[in-house]
């Protein structure tokens, strides 16, 4: 069960390290959104799952650094800082924002997440 903020990074990058989409697109509301590139918005379950999928092309492990994460009214805003590595050579990184949710089962989710917002 992902009971916190941070728990919901982690599940991300696990997710992506064992490039599982259904995994990954699960972790969104399902009127979610994705940012996957500036400009560009993801929303709900068919188009994250496919910018995801563009993601998952990039080869390497991912990991996320929690920078900072605001808690309030079960809704959380965090900063984070992530990269994908491959053979000791970063593919892309980032500093990204999200918007998460606390759903009634007590799971957090993404609402919002830009993977580059913090750029």
């Amino acid at each position: 069960m992902i009971t916190s903020p941070q728990l919901l990074q982690a599940a991300l990058a696990e997710a992506f390290n064992a490039r599982d989409i259904d995994a990954m697109t699960v972790l969104f509301v399902v009127d979610g959104t994705l940012v996957p590139k500036p400009g560009v918005l993801s929303s709900g379950h068919a188009e994250i799952r496919e910018a995801l999928t563009g993601f998952l092309g990039v080869p390497g492990t991912m990991t996320i650094d929690t920078v900072e994460v605001v808690e309030t009214n079960n809704m959380a805003l965090s900063k984070t800082s992530w990269r994908i590595e491959n053979e000791g050579e970063v593919a892309m990184a980032g500093n990204g924002i999200e918007v998460m949710r606390k759903e009634a089962d007590g799971q957090w989710r993404f609402l919002i997440d830009h993977p580059f917002g913090g750029d």
